[in-house]
This record gives C-alpha cells, structure tokens and sequence, in this order.
C-alpha cells in the first residue's frame, strides 16, 4: 500500500488508491526498455512471491488490453508512448 508521505511532493488530487493504479505506469516512464512484472514488483518493493507476481502481471495486462502498454512477448511489457508532465 502506498501512503501520501511516500510519494514525491507534486500537486495532485489522486487518492491513494488511484495513485496505487497509477504507480506502475510512472516506472514505465522512468525505465529505458521493456519490464517483466517480476521486475516491476522488485521496483514498486510490493514483494516477489508468486502470487505478487501475478497480480502485476494481471495489471499490466489490463493496461495492454486497454492501449496504455503493449505485451511484446509473453510477459514482456513496455509503454506505449512516454507522455510529458505539465508543470
């Protein structure tokens, strides 16, 4: 679970919840390639079991099916297009 003094101090109106939704496509942004969950979940320090692996799996399929990332190979995610911040 994410808390609000975990994050990075920036004006925002997401709840902890949405930003928790959020979070694995502000990683995509930071890395330089294609991620598998297991890394991801290493990243977001949410636990590297088997079922914390799947879970990250299913989201980022979810956010395949919905165009946000794309499934390069079978478990091999990236985004699809890095977006800017407004300041």
């Amino acid at each position: 679970m994410c808390f609000v003094s975990d994050r990075k101090p920036y004006n925002s109106d997401l709840s902890d919840g949405q930003w928790d939704l959020i979070r694995p496509v502000t990683e995509f942004e930071r890395a330089d390639g294609l991620l598998r969950a297991g890394q991801l979940c290493q990243i977001l320090d949410v636990g590297t079991e088997p079922k914390h692996r799947e879970g990250m799996r299913s989201r980022l399929k979810r956010l395949a099916a919905r165009g946000i990332l794309a499934e390069t190979e079978p478990g091999l995610f990236a985004l699809i297009a890095k977006t800017t911040l407004r300041q």
